[in-house]
C-alpha cells in the first residue's frame, strides 16, 4: 500500500511504538542493542550520574565501537570526550601528562 510521507511517518511512528514500545527504545536497540529497561537498570547501578566524572547526570549510552559493547552511560561532555580521542587509551595517558606538566609548570 502506497502512503504520502506524513502518513507514512505517522505509520511508521505506530509500528515502532507496537514492536519496541517507543521510538527512543527502537533508537536504543537500534544502536546498542539495549532496551529502555536495560537503560534505566544501568541508570540506578550509577545512582543516576555519569560513569566517569560522576557529577553530571547520565543521559548518552557510552559503547565500544569495535565490540559493539555497552560500557555505562556518560554526561555529554565525557562522552563526547572519550569521542574525540576515538576511546584511545594512549591518547589519554598522553593528555593525562600533559595536563600534569602545566600544572606543575603553574605552581612554580
Amino acid at each position: 500500500m502506497a502512503y504520502c510521507k506524513p502518513c507514512w511517518n505517522v505509520v511508521v511512528v505506530e509500528q515502532k511504538a507496537k514492536r519496541y514500545g517507543s521510538q527512543r527504545s527502537f533508537l536504543l536497540n537500534l544502536r546498542y542493542g539495549i532496551d529502555e529497561v536495560t537503560f534505566e537498570w544501568l541508570l540506578l547501578q550509577q545512582d543516576g550520574l555519569c560513569a566517569l566524572c560522576g557529577t553530571e547526570p547520565a543521559e548518552h549510552v557510552d559503547h565500544d565501537h569495535r565490540t559493539k559493547t555497552v560500557r555505562g552511560l556518560l554526561c555529554f561532555s565525557c562522552n563526547r570526550g572519550l569521542g574525540k580521542v576515538e576511546d584511545d587509551p594512549v591518547r589519554l595517558r598522553r593528555g593525562m601528562a600533559y595536563l600534569r606538566r602545566h600544572e606543575r609548570a603553574q605552581l612554580r
